[in-house]
């Protein structure tokens, strides 16, 4: 099990590497030099120590390798230097990359998968665990060649000289090494990385939406609800960052303490070796062994800091391919194209999660040029199966035609071209007013903006913009909801697609936008395949076929007047819906009094 855990890990690490081979070589063999060359100031040391007890030393000998320390300490700083400057291109062309394979495969992912991850959780994946991954390209691979290499090329010095004091060094550092282990191994810090990235993760998606929605959440009076809910995602952040630092915490003081006093180590055996044979010469060997140890310091807590980050980053890039693994949906290069607009579902069926079905064995025509309403409780399955015909999510079981053309042997152009949607929370770019009308259709000039604006009803408020039609919103401009629906309306004016989806349009509106966007809907909707989810029954009185869902299956199906003489689920709504209206009519007559 962890034989093929530690494989996927350095498949994974190998995967990185390799996203910019050509700066990440370069940046691997100047850190071998560099750590080649960090040696020589010690080794220049060593010498000159042994001839000046011997009595050998002259001032040549002493010049010589005074000068080998310098030339050997500016070769290993201007070597990591460029080492690290390496590692840094190859980490920006990672993360190039990285995020464009990112952003690609989220655009072909379902639409449906693409709301449900979140602001938040996008967000964490494309800024922040590839950020991530490039900070680790950038200055951990310099230091893990350095990490690796060092400690070889100290122990070829130790054991150069004379093994006995290098056994001693190897069995302390062998022990420190098995604490760093047990701080950052299994039962340490790995265990607890996924657990603690999670937190963090859910913490970021938390805080995005409350701080995106806390107009809603005090418009509402739901803000100490939400707190609430923001407050546990802390405390449970709190509580898993707590025993994740006091495991790693535990084994590191340990290892703290015996690499700072590595030193030790040598003394015992240079006191016996100091009893026995030329005393000028062993000392200077004990000398030489504690410079080494004092190396040693500095290396190891390298490998122990990269270790750590390590496993951070491999969580990282387990999140990122368990994204990129995502089934994609299919897209085809020259789809088939439509004979008309007429729009059919033949037995659809189709599931958010196993245990229940959103929609389940679905049937229906819509005729070019017609009205089909879809009205049911909220969970029927209405906005399903708009997304559906959006493309949002493949069908489980069952087609979706468009003229004959199933959708998924369509191209997305294609789609497009026959399908446009009005959802009921319209969303505007950070553009300028004509920019937001032009939508998809670049080539539209301001004849037809304009034209497309006076259509929706637009017209009075743009003119009443600081710019007109160049007036950037989201700059301190800020739109009424009725008005952001009618500028969606004149996109989809504009676009002229035969096929129009209208989500809820004015389920939030006052009577006065509601009667603005309405003739807007009225000026969309000429002469196309119109399907629209509503909630005030008697916007869809006019519709040539109402579908009436409940529980993701068709229970009526009609126009007004025959689901009304059915006296079944539509006549029970409208009954409800009238009863309502009744009362408020009644309530504005008694409070006018």
């Amino acid at each position: 099990m962890r034989t093929a855990e530690y494989k996927n890990k350095a498949r994974q690490i190998w995967w990185l590497l390799t996203m910019s081979p050509g700066w990440m070589m370069a940046a691997v063999a100047l850190a071998v030099l560099s750590s080649v060359f960090f040696f020589v100031p010690y080794l220049a040391a060593g010498i000159l120590l042994q001839e000046q007890l011997a009595g050998n030393g002259s001032f040549d000998r002493m010049l010589f390798w005074g000068i080998a320390a310098f030339v050997g300490a500016a070769v290993f700083v201007i070597g990591y230097f460029a080492s690290l400057s390496c590692s840094h291109m190859a980490s920006f062309q990672a993360e190039t990359k990285l995020k464009m394979q990112a952003i690609d495969h989220l655009g072909k992912l379902p639409m449906g998968r693409v709301q449900a991850m979140g602001q938040g959780e996008t967000l964490a994946l494309l800024e922040g665990g590839i950020k991530e991954i490039q900070s680790f390209l950038a200055h951990a691979v310099p230091e893990i060649v350095q990490a690796i290499l060092m400690p070889l090329i100290l122990f070829g010095l130790m054991f150069a000289v004379d093994y006995r004091y290098a056994i001693a060094v190897c069995v302390v550092l062998a022990v420190v090494y098995r604490f760093q282990m047990l701080s950052n191994g299994p039962g340490g810090a790995t265990d607890m990385m996924k657990v603690y990235l999670d937190a963090l993760a859910d913490l970021h998606h938390d805080s995005v939406e409350y701080v995106r929605g806390i107009r809603e959440i005090r418009l509402y009076g739901e803000g100490k609800v939400q707190a609430e809910k923001l407050h546990h995602t802390i405390r449970r952040y709190t509580q898993v960052c707590i025993p994740y630092n006091l495991i790693w915490e535990k084994y590191r003081c340990i290892f703290s303490g015996m690499l700072h006093n590595l030193y030790l180590a040598v003394l015992p055996v240079g006191t016996v070796l100091l009893k026995a044979g030329d005393r000028k010469e062993r000392l200077a060997i004990f000398l030489y062994y504690l410079l080494l140890t004092l190396s040693a310091k500095t290396l190891v807590p390298k490998l122990e800091g990269i270790g750590f980050t390590l496993l951070r980053v491999l969580e990282q890039v387990q999140r990122l391919e368990s994204f990129l693994q995502e089934k994609e949906l299919t897209e085809v290069t020259c789809g088939q194209k439509p004979e008309n607009c007429r729009v059919e579902f033949q037995n659809v069926s189709f599931s958010y999660t196993e245990d229940k079905q959103a929609l389940h064995q679905v049937s229906f025509v819509a005729e070019p040029g017609t009205l089909t309403a879809l009205v049911g409780h909220s969970g029927s399955g209405k906005s399903t199966l708009l997304k559906l015909l959006l493309r949002f999510w493949e069908p489980k079981e069952g087609e979706i035609t468009i003229g004959g053309v199933e959708l998924k042997h369509m191209s997305w152009e294609e789609l497009a071209n026959q399908v446009v949607c009005v959802f009921q929370e319209p969303y505007l770019f950070h553009a300028t007013v004509a920019e937001n009308i032009r939508g998809g259709k670049k080539q539209a000039d301001m004849e037809e903006i304009i034209s497309a604006a006076q259509m929706a009803g637009c017209e009075e408020f743009i003119q009443k913009l600081p710019q007109g039609y160049e007036t950037v919103l989201g700059e301190g401009i800020r739109l009424s909801g009725g008005e952001k629906q009618r500028l969606s309306i004149a996109r989809a004016i504009l676009q002229d697609a035969p096929i129009v989806l209208l989500d809820e349009v004015t389920s939030a509106s006052d009577p006065e936008n509601e009667r603005k966007i309405q003739r807007a809907v009225d000026a969309l909707i000429q002469h196309k395949t119109v399907f629209a989810a509503a909630h005030r029954l008697p916007s869809i009185k006019r519709a040539d076929q109402i579908l009436v869902l409940e529980q993701g299956r068709i229970a009526e199906q009609g126009k007004h007047e025959d689901l009304l003489n059915m006296q079944g689920i539509y006549a029970g709504m409208w009954s409800s819906y009238a009863r309502i209206m009744n009362w408020k009519v009644k309530e504005g007559i008694h409070h006018e009094q």
